[in-house]
């Protein structure tokens, strides 16, 4: 976040103009007290520098001080800026910079100093506002010392500041965690009370990659209280704590996308209630690991824990599977009897996949079971009890069925008390790269075969619909790990239907090698036939800068090198 852009520190304006001589160019010099000028053209362009040194080499050759300014003077490398840009653009390389317009016209010189006054001028602006505040914002480094209190944070802190409550500055970094303790961008919440009086503390890890750089503290009190309630809530605290120990239990898992984020954060609150639970989803969006997360994340985890895919259990066997049988129960009965999914479950978690494929029959003997928990085995007429938990899933609307009279509208109500929807892996777009490099990594170490995704593979896998989810994207990187040879898998070792379509977007450059030669001159060669391109294409200087994605000074620099070779 910046406060002020460059044009608002542009202190000075000065330049020479190509028809003027080396005196004047050194009065300015001096005047100034110059180490470099810009020389600017006819219409306003900066065509070069002149530094302090060329100009006394110059003036002490030169008989005639009244000549123009030769051009082998000048120096073509240049430090630009926009005169728009954040003022922090200017500060990455301490140098002086010519700033330059839109239409890449000359504006002046932001000197260094400029922008020291500058970014003093945002923290004293960013203090300000900080100090008006009613909350104590406070940062502490990664080793626990104080770098920053504002006022707020200050009245609460300081003991010699007379206040209504006063809590210690130790008081507020004891409750702090060790730095390896912390939980990756998760706050940490504290509630201070004394007399009557109550604060809460918040804290926020800074982390600079992986690496914990400080706190971020807030101190809220009095009326802030109940404001601070309605921003902050536990249960976003709480949420983001659980997905973290969702990837705690679950290491592979791959939860990037919001839509599946929601619908995982549906499930978390599905494990701390009893009710049925509906999935839906296409196939192969990964429907069971929800049915895992919620049976591994609840009060059940550790126990029994039965998957079943209704549709691949024949429909003459159907019941007996369900329910079970008593011995000599039909012809062909084990003598022992057997016992039923149901009964298998007790105490645990049952997961009917494709619930859909139920005949009607089976659905009215399991729409009496959920009613009153009982059920009889096939030829018995004992009553049979069992304790399950029931998660189930369909790959198809099943309300749709319901209204063709294919599922009993009763039953799906019953079972559809916590509907989750897993979206389909076109939907959560975000969650593509991630899964195609843990997939990569998987079998990679698998087959004992390193390689890596082309950044293009990866741009058209985000394109591609993906009928088959993510088991059809884990299926294409297991081939391509088998199939490619190449280190490198590219856009030619992808599926022809996955493959660009419109070669008007197809990237194509043609490379023919005729004879070897140094590589430094190779790609000075091919560097020259990118820039004459982008030239042909036509566009600002700014404009190239962008589509080759490197800095406008990189394509100045590189223009003025090859000139006379791409003219």
């Amino acid at each position: 976040m910046t406060l002020t852009s460059v044009r608002e520190n542009l202190k000075e304006s000065f330049c020479i103009h190509e028809g003027q001589n080396l005196i004047a160019a050194s009065d300015l010099i001096l005047k100034h007290r110059l180490a470099e000028i810009p020389v600017v053209d006819s219409k306003d362009r900066v065509s070069g520098v002149l530094d302090v040194f060329e100009l006394i080499n110059h003036l002490v050759q030169l008989k005639d001080i009244n000549k123009t300014i030769p051009v082998d003077c000048l120096r073509r490398r240049i430090n630009t800026i926009g005169i728009d840009e954040p003022l922090e653009n200017a500060a990455h390389f301490p140098v002086d910079r010519i700033v330059l317009d839109s239409s890449e016209k000359y504006q002046g010189v932001l000197r260094r100093s400029d922008v020291i006054r500058g970014l003093v001028k945002e923290i004293k602006m960013f203090n300000s506002i900080l100090n008006q505040m009613d909350i104590g914002v406070g940062v502490l480094s990664a080793n626990k010392h104080l770098l920053y209190a504002n006022r707020s944070f200050n009245d609460v802190s300081d003991p010699k500041i007379k206040n209504h409550l006063n809590i210690s500055l130790d008081k507020i970094i004891d409750v702090l965690p060790d730095g390896e303790k912390w939980m990756d961008n998760i706050p940490l919440r504290y509630n201070y009370s004394k007399d009557d009086h109550s604060v809460v503390l918040q804290y926020y890890p800074l982390n600079l990659g992986k690496e914990n750089i400080g706190v971020l503290v807030l101190i809220l009190g009095g009326n802030n209280l109940q404001e601070f309630h309605s921003i902050v809530s536990d249960s976003g605290i709480r949420k983001k704590a659980e997905l973290k120990k969702i990837k705690k239990t679950f290491p592979n898992i791959v939860i990037e996308d919001p839509k599946m984020v929601k619908a995982v954060q549906l499930a978390l609150k599905a494990t701390k209630t009893v009710s049925n639970v509906f999935i839906t989803g296409e196939t192969g969006v990964g429907k069971e690991i929800v049915a895992d997360i919620i049976h591994r994340m609840g009060p059940r985890a550790g126990r029994v824990f039965l998957k079943v895919n209704c549709a691949a259990i024949p429909e003459s066997l159907l019941e007996s599977e369900f329910f079970g049988y008593e011995k000599g129960a039909f012809t062909g009965a084990a003598m022992e009897g057997k016992q039923g999914l149901i009964e298998a479950a007790s105490g645990g978690t049952l997961f009917l996949d494709e619930v859909n494929s139920l005949t009607m029959p089976l659905q009215a003997k399991l729409l009496r079971f959920l009613q009153n928990k009982e059920f009889f085995k096939i030829g018995g007429t004992r009553v049979q009890h069992a304790d399950i938990r029931l998660l189930v899933a369909a790959n198809c609307d099943v309300k749709d069925l319901v209204k063709k009279g294919r599922f009993r509208q009763d039953l799906y109500y019953r079972l559809c008390v916590i509907p989750i929807q897993v979206p389909s892996l076109e939907e959560r777009k975000k969650d593509i790269a991630p899964l195609s490099m843990h997939f990569l990594k998987h079998f990679c170490s698998l087959n004992n075969s390193p390689k890596e995704l082309h950044p293009n593979v990866i741009s058209l896998l985000e394109q591609y619909r993906w009928p088959g989810n993510v088991r059809e994207l884990e299926n294409l990187i297991e081939q391509l790990v088998v199939l490619v040879d190449e280190k490198v898998i590219d856009i030619e070792h992808l599926p022809q239907d996955m493959r660009p379509r419109n070669k008007k977007t197809e990237l194509k450059i043609q490379v023919k090698v005729e004879n070897l030669i140094p590589l430094k001159d190779a790609q000075n060669l091919m560097e020259q036939e990118i820039f004459r391109e982008a030239l042909r294409q036509g566009g600002s200087t700014r404009q190239i800068a962008n589509k080759l994605q490197v800095h406008h000074s990189t394509v100045v620099r590189k223009l003025q090198r090859y000139r006379t070779a791409i003219a």
